[in-house]
Parts: structure tokens; C-alpha cells; sequence
């Protein structure tokens, strides 16, 4: 499988019609994350091999539990470690949740890696390109 069978014509969207809910990884941009799109929260990312550049992101189809457990991670990052990386479907930060640099370090120290979710293993429900 390549780019243009995931890449589909019909299923391009406009920047502007998705906003971050919450980022859960970054490097020199947001890699991937949960992202407000048509009233719901749905999982986006970058292909992986793009990782600089953060060009083509694409918004994939997860499992009601893949979602539940991506935002029981992003409550367990907002209490441990802040609510930097977290947006309200208006853009803004939601209230501090009183993180400390001992539950900082704590959430570093016992942090489960996420799983894979990438346009190669699940289905993509719409992309974009920025830049």
C-alpha cells in the first residue's frame, strides 16, 4: 500500500475544519495527538516517515477503547505533568490540575508507551496538509 490509496481525493479536508484536543507526542511540531473533528474526538497523527516536516496528517479510526485509553492517558498527563498539551474545542488550556515536579518526575518514571496507531495499520477517516 502507498500514499494514494490512503490519501484518497474525497477524503481531504481543510485545516481549519480540525483543532487539537490534546498532544501526545512533539518534535519540532505535533506528531500526533487527539483532535476535534466533526463534534468528535478522533485520533490524528503524521505519517511517521514525515517526522520532521509534519506536513501530511492524517485522522484515523479508533476503536472505542483505543479512544477511551488515549483519553485516560491525556487526564493521567494533565494531573501528573500539566494541561500544556490539552485544548478545549475553542483552543484554549483548560485550568492547571496542580501537577508538581515530584508528579512530573513520577509520570516520566512509570510512563507507558502509547500504542502504535499510524495510517499504515488503521483506517484513515480524513487527512490534510499544512504548508
Amino acid at each position: 500500500m502507498d500514499r494514494n490509496e490512503i490519501l484518497l481525493e474525497h477524503l481531504e479536508i481543510k485545516p481549519k475544519e480540525v483543532d487539537w484536543c490534546f498532544i501526545s507526542d512533539y518534535y519540532d511540531g505535533p506528531i500526533g495527538g487527539l483532535v476535534y473533528y466533526k463534534n468528535k474526538i478522533l485520533f490524528c497523527c503524521c505519517f511517521p516517515e514525515d517526522v520532521p516536516e509534519h506536513y501530511t496528517y492524517v485522522i484515523l479510526k479508533l476503536s472505542k477503547k483505543e479512544i477511551d485509553q488515549l483519553l485516560s492517558e491525556k487526564e493521567r498527563f494533565e494531573k501528573m505533568v500539566g494541561t500544556q498539551w490539552s485544548f478545549d474545542k475553542e483552543g484554549n488550556h483548560p485550568p492547571s490540575r496542580g501537577a508538581t515536579a515530584e508528579s512530573l518526575e513520577r509520570y516520566y518514571a512509570e510512563k507507558i508507551e502509547p500504542q502504535s496507531f499510524s495510517p499504515w495499520n488503521k483506517e484513515v477517516v480524513a487527512w490534510f496538509t499544512l504548508g
